[in-house]
């Protein structure tokens, strides 16, 4: 486990910290690299309302793909408060990884099922992600974190649930020959739990 040098929220805006340094560059590189998950989501999210079969998982891909939307914006709003364009946040500071490229050349193939999986799976971590920023030493960023993770929580537990409990159905029908239907219903339950 990493140390940890600050507390958790003991660093505000208008800190000496947050001017220059290594606090600095380190803090804007994640948070730009947050917005850009953040947006990337967001736009993912919006691709994949048109493949949905109904208009209830419609409803849940455009609710989804507007509080990552809401995500994003507060984030970039974060990096606003401390002087960081947008546009200076992608140029500058966020990471150019393979993982956009692959993702960007994958989304379109995917069928509602692989979307089913990716949502379920993508909540989760993106939970667990939140979860860590809570702890961030920079407060407005904690501060945000905490909002969006309860956020979160809210949608795990109504919209999410149902969403993840009819993708069970589909797995439980559709496993036999590659995975017994009990092993894949065993996994999902263990992390609905």
């Amino acid at each position: 486990m990493a140390q940890r040098f600050h507390a958790p929220e003991s660093i505000e805006q208008d800190s000496p910290m947050t001017r220059d340094g290594e606090y600095r560059s380190k803090l804007l590189k994640l948070l730009a690299d947050q917005a850009r998950a953040e947006l990337e989501a967001s736009n993912t999210y919006s691709r994949w309302i048109p493949k949905a079969p109904g208009p209830e998982e419609r409803m849940h891909l455009a609710e989804i793909a507007r509080e990552e939307t809401e995500h994003w914006y507060g984030t970039i709003k974060i990096l606003e408060g401390l002087g960081v364009s947008v546009k200076e946040a992608n140029d500058e500071w966020a990471t150019n990884h393979w993982f956009y490229t692959i993702v960007h050349l994958l989304i379109p193939r995917y069928r509602w099922e692989d979307i089913l999986m990716l949502t379920f799976l993508m909540d989760r971590c993106a939970f667990l992600l939140v979860e860590d920023f809570t702890q961030s030493s920079y407060a407005p960023w904690a501060r945000f974190a905490k909002h969006v993770l309860e956020e979160e929580q809210g949608m795990w537990t109504s919209v999410t649930a149902s969403f993840a409990h009819k993708w069970k159905s589909w797995v439980a029908t559709r496993c036999s020959g590659h995975l017994t239907s009990g092993g894949a219903l065993r996994l999902i339950h263990s992390v609905l739990r």
